[in-house]
């Protein structure tokens, strides 16, 4: 047998492997996300999405670092904050006491680890909580990264309806990284619902 018809034997094998390789079904079923839904982490309190895009954010957020609903695994419960999930909401009721900022807060806490901890490391991040309260009720909110520094407790001055709790912090770029904490700390005998919790990567820098 030539070199040429070799070749050619050769070559028709391939392409016919090829062409049954391509009609054969496949055995694997494909992986789909329902949209917009959280992908899994080694946490499932730090709801890490692509930061991609953010569908229903102001103009100019670049991406979802963090991203809770009512219903998903929500804040942990402290000394000085009492938390019951309930239906289409978390209740989260105060306690008492001077909390600290620092370390995962003295406030009812969520916790950003892993991958949602590093991509909020040394950027300018918008917190972003979807809550209820009593008109005039004041409410803390703090971001800690109990490694390299926190917000310190930015209050807030609710206005009885289903509102928006939002503002920036520059977080340090990390060292050891212990986990990044966002603690919400009502005040004694005050209730607080909460049904959303975001935290978000800036575009650009803003001008503060």
């Amino acid at each position: 047998m030539s070199r040429h018809l070799v070749r050619t034997v050769s070559a028709s094998l391939f392409f016919a492997a090829v062409v049954l390789a391509a009609c054969s079904p496949s055995t694997d079923e494909p992986s789909v996300d329902a949209p917009g839904a959280p992908a899994e982490t080694a946490d499932s309190s730090a709801n890490v999405l692509d930061t991609s895009s953010c569908t229903d954010c102001d103009e100019g957020l670049g991406g979802i670092v963090f991203n809770w609903a009512a219903g998903e695994p929500g804040p942990r419960k402290t000394n000085f904050v009492m938390v019951e999930p309930l239906e289409g909401h978390v209740e989260l009721t105060g306690l008492g006491g001077e909390g600290e900022s620092g370390g995962h807060t003295s406030g009812a806490f969520f916790t950003l680890s892993g991958d949602a901890e590093a991509l909020a490391s040394g950027k300018t991040i918008r917190i972003e909580i979807e809550a209820r309260g009593e008109a005039g009720q004041v409410v803390p909110v703090a971001y800690s990264t109990a490694d390299v520094g926190n917000s310190g407790w930015k209050e807030f001055t609710l206005t009885g309806q289903r509102e928006w709790l939002k503002y920036h912090y520059a977080v340090p770029a990390m060292n050891e990284g212990n986990n990044d904490y966002l603690g919400i700390l009502p005040g004694a005998d005050e209730t607080l619902l909460l049904y959303r919790v975001r935290i978000l990567i800036p575009n650009e820098t803003p001008a503060e």
